[in-house]
């Protein structure tokens, strides 16, 4: 009976071991999805200048607490005039959603001896940084429960922006994840060749940052810096961009869509193109298709912005029927009806985590054309670029 009795409990207690690991295991992979890494866009906290006089100038603190005072060995050093010129040191503090994150500034040794911190109160814990021309703070919201701190600095330099992230570990210690001028040094030849973007773009996990050469535009790409959980770090990939090139050949619909769902967005979309041909006061390429934009973003508009399972929202169909769309969906559903009014072009940025609108030739310019914004600037002659973050503000704003 004991030995039964031993057996029923062995086996009892095998039963509850194996609904522990099984509970575990839901945890774990709930807990997995839970602490992802998303990053949201960024935030403008703030702006901090190192005017040529060695002061200090700061946009957006909420305390700043500093005296000036006079250094004659920083005067002499620049050859300034004699006479007394106050520097400043002090700390300032900026609000990150209920966070503030410190910025400690001392002018006092000059030049190379310019202190910049930026961290905690406790300047132990900060990360040097240099200070651009404007620098300016946004601040990168996260699913997680550290914040992130990118720096724009300098965005009006010869050699464009550089962009660096620091960001608060779960210890409470702050560190520099990247710089961007580190990076264009290790992967191009002439980093003074290649702009980056000021418009740094959010996408899942990771944060990217397009890129240009100056005299080449066809050479572009784009940085990702996607977060590495277990490493707790960021990851880098340098991504190619081809050539834009304006074709007659474009996939305007998933695979998932059928014929009669097609038969419909087409159909409003030549309805739209015949709408638009047909005003005889339209003596230009530029005239006709802006106003082809400007019906598209009106339905767009009258729709639901972001995705969806069956991913109409990259399609016409996604506009003109579903209401439902972005980007790229008001893209597609520009060009079929561009096509319609019989011109060529092309997807800018197609299948890529940016910003998307449509490349062509009008009244024999290159040109562009964007639903997404207002038709009066993003529809012209000329080269076009445009940030995911400022689209998506523009339609939240208007709905």
């Amino acid at each position: 009976m004991y030995f039964v009795a031993g057996g029923c409990i062995f086996y009892e207690v095998i039963s509850l071991k194996k609904i522990s690991v099984i509970m575990l295991l839901i945890f774990f992979i709930f807990s997995a999805n839970a602490l992802a890494m998303k990053f949201y866009r960024s935030k403008n906290v703030g702006e901090i200048t190192l005017a040529p006089s060695g002061i200090f100038e700061i946009k957006g603190a909420i305390s700043n607490i500093g005296q000036p005072f006079t250094n004659p060995q920083f005067i002499k050093a620049y050859n300034f005039k004699k006479g007394n010129i106050p520097y400043n040191k002090g700390v300032a503090y900026f609000a990150l959603g209920g966070r503030s994150i410190y910025f400690h500034y001392d002018s006092k040794n000059g030049g190379s001896g310019v202190i910049s911190q930026i961290g905690d109160q406790d300047i132990k814990n900060t990360v040097s940084v240099g200070m651009g021309i404007p620098t300016q703070l946004n601040f990168v919201e996260a699913s997680s429960s550290r914040y992130y701190i990118l720096i724009n600095s300098d965005p009006s330099g010869l050699i464009g922006p550089t962009h660096t992230v620091i960001g608060r570990q779960l210890d409470g210690s702050y560190v520099k994840y990247f710089d961007t001028a580190d990076i264009k040094r290790k992967y191009f030849k002439d980093p003074r060749a290649f702009h980056l973007s000021e418009d740094v773009l959010f996408y899942e996990d990771s944060i990217i940052v397009p890129y240009h050469n100056t005299s080449n535009e066809t050479q572009r790409g784009e940085f990702r810096f996607k977060w590495d959980d277990k490493a707790q770090w960021f990851g880098i990939e340098q991504v190619q961009v081809s050539p834009i090139t304006i074709t007659t050949t474009h996939e305007y619909y998933t695979s998932n869509i059928t014929s009669d769902q097609r038969a419909q967005a087409d159909k409003v979309a030549r309805e739209i193109a015949n709408y638009v041909l047909a005003q005889k006061n339209l003596t230009t390429d530029l005239d006709k298709v802006k106003l082809a934009a400007t019906i598209v973003r009106k339905i767009s508009f009258e729709g639901k912005y972001g995705s969806d399972p069956n991913k109409y929202y990259r399609t016409p169909y996604g506009v003109f029927i579903a209401k439902i769309s972005t980007c790229a969906g008001t893209t597609t559903a520009l060009g079929r009806v561009l096509e319609f009014m019989g011109y060529k072009w092309a997807h800018a940025n197609k299948n890529r985590w940016t910003h998307q609108w449509c490349v062509l030739k009008m009244d024999g310019k290159k040109g562009y054309a964007d639903p997404a914004f207002d038709i009066s600037e993003s529809v012209g002659y000329g080269e076009y670029q445009a940030g995911e973050n400022a689209v998506r503000e523009t339609l939240e704003s208007q709905k």
